[in-house]
């Protein structure tokens, strides 16, 4: 079981409920349910109780998506989507050796990456380095194709602080604006994008490091 988790941990960008390999995601996914019971008694029985039951046929509602949803809200959770969220964030947090689907070097230049896809039910850890003397980092992360992911910017390593976003405007999609705090926050950098629904999403990221000197923008245009 242990071979299986540690396994897990080396692609968290696929999704939970994936079956390829012998099913080692499978296996490994007790970290999704280990911390489920750990954040409530009740929500795995009431889980186990709605998949005898249900009598749906519909594709969420068959892969047992919907039940959990249900009931994670059931027991005062919120839904999966956020809970998700925080389980993904917590595993960075406890400086358990997530893997990393790609890597970013930002500069005082605007720079953005290709369109990517990010699964249902899995959480892409993005270390994003900026330049030595860099004051701040403003991120975009425009999405499509479904409902947006969750979209987090942690600074200083695991122990660090969390950086919330608000919501790009026109269009779907999240804005982060950070200014360093000390010299720990600038070297540590992980961008965490997180599908927590059943189906998948695209995205992309607008990424620009801020000057020495520089003032922190109320907007910036990004090129595309």
């Amino acid at each position: 079981m242990t071979t299986y988790m540690d396994d897990w941990l080396h692609a968290p960008w696929l999704p939970l409920y994936d079956e390829k390999g012998g099913c080692a995601r499978c296996y490994g996914g007790a970290w999704w349910w280990l911390y489920l019971a750990d954040e409530s008694r009740t929500v795995l029985p009431n889980y186990l109780t709605r998949l005898g039951t249900e009598k749906r046929t519909t594709i969420e509602a068959r892969a047992g998506i919907t039940q959990l949803d249900e009931a994670i809200r059931a027991s005062k959770l919120g839904s999966l989507f956020r809970v998700f969220r925080r389980f993904s964030l917590n595993l960075y947090r406890r400086g358990l050796p997530v893997g990393k689907p790609y890597s970013l070097t930002s500069s005082t230049s605007a720079r953005e990456t290709r369109i990517r896809p990010v699964f249902g039910l899995s959480a892409q850890y993005v270390p994003i380095r900026v330049p030595s003397r860099s004051r701040g980092l403003v991120i975009s992360v425009p999405s499509g194709r479904g409902p947006a992911p969750d979209v987090s910017l942690v600074v200083g390593g695991p122990k660090g602080r969390r950086v919330v976003g608000r919501p790009v405007r026109p269009g779907q999609g999240t804005v982060i604006s950070a200014v360093f705090r000390t010299a720990t926050e600038r070297k540590n950098v992980v961008l965490i994008i997180t599908g927590g629904r059943a189906n998948g999403a695209v995205y992309g990221v607008q990424y620009v490091a801020l000057g020495q000197h520089a003032t922190l923008p109320t907007w910036v245009v990004f090129p595309g």
